[in-house]
């Protein structure tokens, strides 16, 4: 179902348009069943397709035709329980589109509204195994910021054992190059949770690798002052003119 831009436009506005009362029925009423129907119809597309891959590539492609709504509600703010949001959220997951999911996921804590029953986790526990387990994958869209943010947003909430340890060890190895000490950090949580979750080897590297780097930082922090001595031997020794 595609949309024209005076569509979208007129989408965006009608979402804006929610009530925030839950007693007062909904203002954009009619084009939320549009929406919901349009959800419906692109479900039964996705039952139809087997390949797991092949379902994220769909899912980008029906992304498009969600997003002045999703546009419409991030800017409205009203937290009203919404189906659509949420799974737009989890099919920005499967797609490959991080950065939307993320935005999503904080609009949905910060109202803490609801999943529909078909996920039986809280939010907090789907944006942490989701990502996580995506980010373990080669070859991911998920970018070192993208951990970052998840752990701001999710980092300290209650989750099980099992969801943490992939949350410590996605953000332990994806970090491991641009903030190796966070990076540490990570895998030694996940690792105090379950010593067989398999960064036993990277926890040393990156001791091994922290060690280098601070014995290196130290040998030039000596040659910075032997040089700087050498200056003030010289300019001692120079007869004043």
């Amino acid at each position: 179902m595609a949309t024209t831009p005076a569509q979208r436009v007129r989408m965006r506005k009608l979402a804006e348009m929610q009530s925030t009362s839950i007693e007062k029925p909904r203002k954009d009423i009619n084009l939320y069943e549009q929406m919901m129907a349009m959800l419906y119809d692109h479900k039964r597309t996705l039952k139809k397709i087997q390949s797991i891959a092949a379902k994220g590539q769909q899912k980008a492609i029906f992304l498009e035709d969600y997003r002045p709504y999703i546009d419409g509600v991030l800017s409205a703010d009203t937290g009203e329980q919404d189906e659509i949001i949420t799974t737009v959220m989890i099919w920005s997951i499967d797609a490959g589109f991080i950065e939307d999911a993320l935005t999503i996921a904080s609009y949905i804590m910060r109202h803490k509204m609801q999943l529909p029953d078909r996920f039986n986790r809280t939010i907090n526990v789907v944006i942490a195994e989701e990502i996580s387990e995506l980010a373990l994958k080669p070859d991911t869209p998920v970018l070192p910021e993208h951990l970052t943010a998840l752990y701001e947003l999710i980092g300290k909430t209650d989750m099980p054992d099992q969801v943490r340890v992939k949350l410590e060890k996605a953000c332990g190895l994806g970090l491991t190059e641009s903030a190796p000490e966070a990076a540490l950090q990570y895998l030694k949580n996940a690792i105090a949770l379950s010593d067989r979750c398999g960064v036993k080897q990277q926890i040393k590297a990156l001791e091994k690798q922290l060690q280098s780097d601070d014995q290196k930082s130290e040998d030039e922090k000596s040659e910075d002052e032997k040089s700087e001595d050498e200056q003030n031997s010289d300019s001692a020794d120079t007869p004043e003119s």
